[in-house]
């Protein structure tokens, strides 16, 4: 069953939760912001957006999906929502959506969004491969162009009022939206909920959901696979992802048998370090939020929790 996550701020000093420190899967209760640290720019998180972890590192916003996941996000200032998985951003004429789901029978999914420009913008994303017995290449995906509107009439920028207290002013915890300030953690975070298991082997030219599920875990680690891209095609971007991992855990050298292959030692090595959940490395691909940290977290959150429930009382 899934547990329900919700947020409440109102009190003067703001609380700052990295969402991704929870492993179990969220399901946002209503809209809510989401500030991206690199520029300060805002975010809606859709209502009934569900989701197992979310991160945010530079200017990018990180999800993980599990099956039957569905995460919207709108901007409001219109930007370009480039992805990992090449999804089209919706253009409308007062803000722009992303919407990233996951099948019922896919497998878990890690979403990278990076907002950019201006919505209807033609954009490059990178591919893995090429087709037959042919080389890598790209291709090309554009977000269609917004249909001609009226200029809308500009209006007056306003200052936002000071925050007033909780405790003077109860109604105001529940009629604004919560915030959630995202603190970048220091590496990139990864919370996996089972070892990663692909039972064929795989070589240059396979495609299938274990391409996309092996493309999936080396995306996690950049210094493996640095393109991130997942296609579900075995092409060279993921062959070298696979000759990097190999010499970096001792698997495999160049002129070695094996060597850029998803052979049965290749396999083990995935499956031992995705399985881990305690123990964090920053050469592991898997690196969770420290258990005690995610303690005094959840008693703060108890906290503003059991404060709006007596000031509803009152």
């Amino acid at each position: 069953m899934k547990r329900i996550l919700s947020i409440f701020l109102g009190v003067s000093t703001s609380l700052l939760v990295p969402v991704a420190a929870f492993a179990a899967v969220v399901t946002v209760t209503e809209n809510t912001t989401i500030t991206l640290p690199s520029d300060g720019s805002s975010y809606t998180l859709k209502n009934a957006s569900t989701f197992n972890s979310l991160s945010a590192s530079g200017g990018t916003f990180t999800f993980t999906l599990d099956p039957k996941d569905q995460v919207i996000i709108i901007s409001a200032g219109k930007k370009n929502l480039a992805n990992s998985r090449s999804i089209d951003t919706i253009c409308n004429a007062d803000d722009s959506q992303l919407v990233q789901s996951v099948a019922t029978t896919g497998a878990q999914v890690i979403v990278t969004i990076t907002p950019s420009g201006t919505c209807g913008v033609s954009t490059v994303v990178a591919t893995d491969g090429g087709s037959g017995g042919g080389g890598g290449g790209s291709s090309s995906s554009s977000s269609p162009a917004p249909s001609a509107s009226p200029t809308p009439t500009p209006s007056a920028t306003s200052t936002p009022s000071p925050t007033p207290s909780p405790l003077s002013q109860p109604h105001a915890l529940m009629t604004s939206p919560p915030v959630i300030s995202l603190i970048p953690p220091p590496s990139p975070t990864l919370i996996s909920v089972s070892p990663v298991i692909i039972s064929r082997t795989l070589v240059a030219g396979s495609r299938g959901d274990d391409v996309k599920i092996l493309q999936t875990f080396f995306a996690s680690d950049a210094s493996i696979y640095p393109e991130g891209v997942v296609s579900g095609f075995f092409g060279p971007k993921t062959k070298a992802a696979v000759q990097r991992f190999q010499e970096k855990y001792g698997i495999a050298n160049k002129g070695q048998s094996g060597y850029g292959i998803l052979g049965p030692k290749t396999k083990a090595k995935i499956k031992e370090l995705s399985g881990r959940s305690v123990t964090s490395s920053s050469s592991s691909p898997v690196t969770p939020s420290s258990s005690s940290r995610i303690a005094d977290l959840q008693k703060q959150l108890k906290m503003l929790q059991d404060m709006l429930k007596k000031l509803q009382q009152k």
